[in-house]
């Protein structure tokens, strides 16, 4: 009975002491990860299944936080770069404007054509901080979303009637198909207003002709195109048009700061919807699925 008890008391301690090892060892390999060695794999191959099971659940934990560090890290750059693209796009301007100041002291007699200048400058500038706040907002996972039911043919009407004026200066006459019927959809409409207002935009600026634009009628999946001619526009440089502060062509294209299409992109990808664009005989073309 002795015996019994004694060879019990030292299982017993055996197992204690195996736990400790264990719960030892993964603590120094936790130690390990924490002091940097952020590729530290937790083993689990223990004497002890929940062990082993602790360990695994460990990893998991490990690898979501690398995962967020990683995402973290990521996110800080595209930061800084955006912000040195921003300081380069918003330093030309200043210093044009810092010019022409300069040449009203010296000729005074040409006021009226440098305030003109330094006027649409000053626009420039309001245009380059507002695209950056709003691609700022559509990146931001936190900002919130309103989701209502909007019909899109009267919305992207109404973008187009706003932007009428500028087509018309532009000297070009979309051609549009639009349905007569309401097209109905559930979405943010300050977001979906802002995709329309985007891409008629980016059409406007950079076309070296014609703009074709098309919504889908009701009964059809729900889809945009929005395209325009673009002589000189390289397929491979389609894609590069949704990156931030890219632009391509400066001596066509009527400004802009570059941000345009990547709000669009950001944006769809807020809401859910499907992005397709490309470069075929001449034609730069979006399409749009919601």
């Amino acid at each position: 009975m002795i015996l019994f008890l004694c060879i019990s008391l030292l299982a017993v301690c055996l197992v204690f002491l195996s736990y400790c090892w264990e719960i030892n060892s993964l603590c120094r390999q936790l130690h390990a990860y924490n002091q940097g060695q952020r590729r530290a794999k937790l083993s689990n191959r223990g004497l002890f299944p929940g062990m082993g099971k602790l360990a695994g659940e460990i990893n998991q934990g490990l690898r979501a936080s690398e995962n967020l560090r990683e995402d973290a890290a990521c996110q800080e750059k595209r930061l800084r770069e955006s912000i040195g693209s921003l300081g380069h796009d918003l330093r030309t301007p200043l210093t044009v404007l810092q010019g022409y100041s300069e040449l009203l002291e010296s000729n005074p007699e040409h006021q009226q054509e440098y305030l003109f200048a330094m006027r649409q400058k000053c626009a420039q500038l309001t245009e380059t901080i507002d695209q950056f706040t709003q691609w700022h907002k559509a990146e931001n996972p936190e900002t919130p979303l309103h989701i209502e039911r909007l019909d899109l043919a009267e919305l992207l009407a109404v973008c187009l009637m706003e932007q009428a004026r500028l087509f018309c200066n532009a000297g070009v006459e979309p051609e549009v198909e639009l349905p007569e019927q309401p097209v109905y959809i559930y979405s943010d409409k300050g977001a979906c207003r802002r995709i329309l207002e985007n891409l008629l935009t980016n059409a406007y600026r950079h076309t070296t002709g014609q703009i074709y634009i098309k919504l889908a009628p009701p009964g059809e999946p729900v889809h945009l195109v929005v395209a325009n001619q673009a002589e000189g526009l390289e397929p491979e440089e389609g894609p590069l048009l949704f990156q931030r502060f890219y632009q391509y062509d400066s001596a066509r294209s009527k400004g802009g700061s570059g941000l345009g299409l990547a709000i669009v992109k950001a944006l769809t990808e807020r809401l859910g919807a499907g992005l397709d664009a490309g470069v075929e005989r001449g034609w730069f073309w979006v399409q749009i699925r919601l």
